[in-house]
């Protein structure tokens, strides 16, 4: 509905962006349309923590990595905290290590077809 109206993604005036708001509430698709729609991934809110913080707070490491891949969120920037920058820091590489185990395994078995989709 706000790119819709061609209203703004970001309100100075308010304590939280959109983006910051539907990622603090994990909902995965808003996000998503908000990033499509180019919102600013590195706004931080009063604490000084960003919507990747928020996205790696709730583990939804998938959209996290994608943030960061994707969108260019900075991790380094994710929080004032230096403990939430480690932790962002640390699963966002554990994740990147899944996707590339993933997506090998999809190449070895053809797609996803495993030996139980062979004739016999």
């Amino acid at each position: 509905m706000l790119v819709r109206y061609s209203c703004p993604l970001e309100e100075p005036t308010t304590e939280y962006s959109a983006l910051l708001h539907a990622a603090a509430q994990g909902h995965v698709g808003t996000v998503l349309l908000l990033l499509a729609c180019g919102a600013d991934v590195n706004v931080t809110d009063r604490h000084g923590d960003t919507a990747l913080w928020k996205l790696v707070d709730q583990d939804l490491v998938d959209l996290a990595l994608e943030m960061v891949r994707d969108h260019h969120a900075s991790i380094q920037r994710c929080s004032r905290d230096r403990k939430k920058v480690t932790r962002a820091r640390l699963m966002v590489k554990h994740a990147e290590k899944l996707a590339v185990a993933r997506s090998r395994q999809q190449e070895h078995t053809g797609g996803g077809m495993g030996p139980s989709s062979s004739m016999s």
